[in-house]
């Protein structure tokens, strides 16, 4: 994407600003950059271009990465297409949802827009094993609450939340960064009861893991309620030799309201 169609994009989702520095000291290091063709979309470009057919990208159900010291933990790479993105993109824009100076999050809940429960279907139903066939066959809706955030981090602000169920989603889009993972303190486990047969030390091990554009991310289980999560607030982050200067970043992270009010903690 090149200079001018970043600015109007992040000017169009995020409002005008007094300042772009952000952007323009990201311009002046050097970023990571996928060299592959389509790594670059310009998202301004009208709808009815088609950017890629996503039935030749994933003619076969994908298995995701999963990571054996966090159970309950999976990623699939590139698993939304450049066409969804886009969607998802045009979505937000349409909603206003960041129209306002200063908002850097939405919330949605019970029916989800459709431009998000279409993409979300999508994505279901060519992967598997992002979640477990127990949470996604055992509940209507799967999801009916959706946070779209605007974050280049979040202050070390470990998200560990017993209002919702068991089984979430996060969708990355725009630009990369690093999701660190470290075990939940005991106070937190016992706050929501979770019981499981597996024990962590509580220490400050943190586990890093790097999120691209179009990545959906799969937690239940021990992901979820033994560890915990954030996105450190910085502008570069350093993973296995690779140094990305952070940009524009939108997340989507669809989860299930707990029934019974009686169980919302």
């Amino acid at each position: 994407m090149d200079e001018c169609s970043k600015r109007l994009l992040f000017t169009e989702i995020f409002g005008a600003s007094d300042s772009e520095d952000d952007i323009d000291n990201a311009e002046k290091e050097p970023a990571y950059t996928d060299t592959s063709d389509d790594s670059h979309i310009n998202f301004k470009h009208t709808n009815n271009r088609i950017i890629k057919n996503s039935a030749h990208i994933h003619p076969t159900l994908v298995v995701p990465q999963v990571f054996p010291a966090i159970p309950g933990l999976s990623l699939c790479r590139e698993l939304v297409t450049d066409e969804e993105q886009k969607t998802l993109i045009d979505g937000i824009i349409a909603q206003g949802y960041f129209s306002n100076p200063g908002t850097n999050q939405a919330m949605c809940f019970g029916t989800l827009p459709p431009f998000i429960v279409e993409t979300v279907e999508n994505i279901l139903n060519r992967t598997d094993g992002l979640l477990p066939k127990s949470i996604l066959l055992g509940r209507r809706p799967v999801f009916d609450q959706a946070r779209i955030l605007n974050v280049k981090g979040s202050k070390v602000m470990w998200t560990f939340r017993g209002t919702f169920e068991d089984g979430i989603l996060a969708i990355s889009l725009l630009s990369s960064c690093v999701m660190q993972f470290r075990p939940a303190s005991e106070a937190s486990k016992q706050a929501l009861s979770y019981n499981s047969s597996r024990t962590y030390p509580q220490s400050d091990e943190i586990i890093p893991i790097l999120l691209r554009p179009g990545d959906v991310l799969g937690m239940s289980g021990e992901a979820r309620y033994n560890w915990e999560h954030a996105i450190e607030e910085t502008l570069v982050d350093e993973i296995n030799g690779e140094r990305i200067i952070r940009s524009v970043r939108v997340s989507i992270t669809l989860r299930k309201m707990k029934e019974r009010i009686g169980e919302i903690i």
